[in-house]
């Protein structure tokens, strides 16, 4: 009898960055503190993650966001593909969240998962995406600790 995961990655920001980013492309790093992966490395490239193998994989995408201001949303997204983003760009899953101060700075952040068939490891991709009402909400980056991060685990076969 087979079974248990067999691919687990947790990607994390490690810096931030202020407005908007479709995709966020850049600074990402595997997690590297009181981590070990399972299995085979998940891959990024520019902001893309491609998964090691076929099968069902389970995705979470958190931001952490800091606004200094009133009434801001932000809202995680989560993009996959059939054809490694050459044309297909579909939201997979997306959570919006808010903040009504009035002034100071508030920090919250927004989760979205999703259980995501990958068929084919050259076309079934991921990537996330950050977008802000206010230009000045800065996502959060850090890296030592997991603000803004993905996690990738595979649940098993198709």
């Amino acid at each position: 009898v087979g079974g248990g995961i067999t691919v687990a990655g947790q990607f994390r920001l490690t810096t931030d960055f202020t407005g908007d980013a479709n995709p966020i492309a850049s600074n990402w790093e595997e997690v590297d503190t009181f981590y070990s992966r399972i299995g085979s490395a998940v891959s990024e490239s520019s902001g893309v993650f491609t998964m090691p193998s076929t099968g069902v994989y389970w995705i979470v995408y958190h931001t952490s966001v800091m606004y200094n201001g009133e009434n801001n949303y932000h809202e995680a997204i989560l993009q996959g593909t059939t054809d490694a983003f050459a044309s297909d760009v579909t939201t997979i899953a997306s959570k919006y969240c808010s903040s009504a101060d009035l002034g100071n700075a508030s920090y919250y952040g927004a989760s979205c998962h999703v259980i995501y068939d990958v068929t084919d490891t050259s076309n079934n991709k991921i990537r996330c995406r950050a977008n802000t009402e206010q230009g000045s909400a800065t996502t959060k980056g850090h890296s030592t600790n997991s603000q803004t991060s993905l996690t990738i685990m595979r649940l098993g076969d198709i």
